[in-house]
């Protein structure tokens, strides 16, 4: 699968700095970013989405969450993740990776269960398509949330 990393950040740029005050746009950007391994962008820009906004969107959350999930911060990764009031499968797998990487088995393979319950075809196949990380060390963080049997 081709992906045009590099086109896709320029004009999540350019629609940031078309509409600034857009907070969306800008939490779209720091999700760009972190696909990219830009994490010190990603964070600076998530952070000054929640700074811009009174009642941050929900899906916010998440976006922080996964941008500290590969900044190895699993205790802020899942502090973020659990901010999230109804999960999804998406949110679940990443909260079991960040559990997975404060070594904290019990509550990674809770998530990966009811993950797989919401979502019976996770696995390393749909997470790729799901979360187009252009670096394999990136997404071999991801998929600390199915295990050691993964």
């Amino acid at each position: 699968m081709m992906r045009n990393y590099e086109g896709a950040r320029s004009h999540y740029r350019k629609a940031r700095d078309l509409a600034p005050s857009d907070i969306e746009i800008r939490a779209d950007f720091a999700e760009l970013l972190h696909y990219v391994g830009d994490l010190e962008a990603a964070a600076a820009e998530i952070e000054e989405c929640f700074r811009r906004s009174t009642h941050p969107p929900v899906w916010f959350w998440a976006i922080s969450g996964i941008i500290r999930l590969q900044q190895g911060r699993g205790d802020d990764a899942a502090e973020e993740f659990e901010n999230v009031p109804a999960k999804s499968w998406r949110t679940l797998i990443l909260l079991a990776a960040a559990h997975a990487l404060r070594g904290d088995e019990v509550r990674r393979a809770h998530c990966e269960v009811e993950a797989r319950r919401l979502q019976p075809r996770v696995g390393p196949e749909l997470l790729r398509l799901v979360f187009p990380y252009q670096s394999e060390d990136a997404f071999a963080r991801l998929l600390s949330a199915l295990g050691p049997a993964a």
